[in-house]
């Protein structure tokens, strides 16, 4: 009879440690709508205030991986905006609002 020492004992394949691919919490995720409509109202540079048009044509160009309801979701913040005194609207055009 054989030594059980002498003896080949099949192993077991050893495991590799699998490289997760990167999650969604660690791309790089898209900003706020308040966030994006303040920077293009201050990179507009406009005296008399952006209208909600060229507000949405510079997020879009900024922001091109951004869905189709984008316009959508920045003319209803700019509304809340402007109810929360963050921004003050003059007819059509939009300005930040003064701080206090």
């Amino acid at each position: 009879m054989a030594h059980p020492s002498k003896t080949a004992i099949a192993r077991k394949p050893a495991k590799t440690l699998a490289v997760k691919p990167a999650t969604a919490s660690k791309a790089k995720k898209a900003p706020t709508a308040k966030k994006m409509i303040k920077v293009a109202i201050v990179a507009l540079k406009e005296r008399i205030g952006s209208s909600p048009y060229v507000i949405m044509k510079f997020t879009e160009v900024k922001h091109k991986d951004l869905s189709m309801n984008i316009k959508n979701l920045l003319s209803i913040q700019l509304k809340n905006l402007v109810t929360l005194g963050k921004l003050t609207k003059v007819k059509n055009l939009f300005k930040l609002g003064t701080s206090k």
